[in-house]
């Protein structure tokens, strides 16, 4: 049996809302007290997941200049997951959510 597809994740978001912090939590099950501020992308073994599909997780940067980089790992990706504030969360009718 072949050995499973791996599955690409790019990580995109606001800057600041824990883009890094999910990856590095997931790839070592702990949260880092001082992340970098972007990773390089990392892989997750077959035995990570509940599937037991492996994993190369993408973190993007926010910043315009990256912003190149940013659309060629949404472009690569399998999965996209979007991290945001829930606190600071505008609606697209331009409401504001704001946590108390």
């Amino acid at each position: 049996m072949d050995p499973p597809r791996s599955v690409t994740v790019a990580v995109v978001g606001d800057a600041g809302v824990g883009k890094t912090c999910l990856i590095t939590a997931a790839a070592a099950e702990a949260f880092a007290d001082h992340p970098p501020p972007t990773l390089p992308p990392t892989r997750l073994p077959a035995d990570a997941t509940p599937e037991g599909v492996p994993l190369l997780l993408v973190d993007t940067s926010a910043r315009e200049e990256d912003r190149p980089a940013r659309e060629a790992a949404l472009r690569a990706a399998d999965v996209v997951v979007v991290a945001f504030d829930a606190c600071e969360f505008v609606f697209a009718e331009g409401r504001v959510c704001v946590c108390a």
